[in-house]
């Protein structure tokens, strides 16, 4: 029983490692793509466009980012989710 929980685990570890390494080579490309694409308008003339494309920009930077950032599991929805506050009214006499 034991030994079938580790091969368990060592599956999902390789997983998630091919999840990463999914998520850098597509991180790459999209900015291999806007650096292109910046010296692209660079080269025909818009000097300040192309350089906010090419990374200046934020944009970029938020795409790449998301692509790295590691997903974190969340370990118990009831505790995660927040609970609503509702005011009763008061009771009239």
């Amino acid at each position: 029983m034991e030994w079938e929980d580790l091969e368990l685990q060592k599956e999902a570890m390789r997983k998630e490692f091919l999840e990463s390494r999914i998520g850098q080579a597509c991180a790459f490309l999209i900015a291999l793509a806007f650096i292109g694409g910046g010296v692209y308008v660079i080269a025909n003339g818009h000097e300040w466009v192309g350089a906010a494309v090419c990374g200046g920009g934020v944009g970029l930077h938020a795409l790449v980012s998301a692509f790295l950032q590691r997903a974190q599991p969340i370990a118990n929805t009831e505790a995660a989710a927040p609970k609503p506050k509702v005011k009763l009214p008061k009771n009239q006499k």
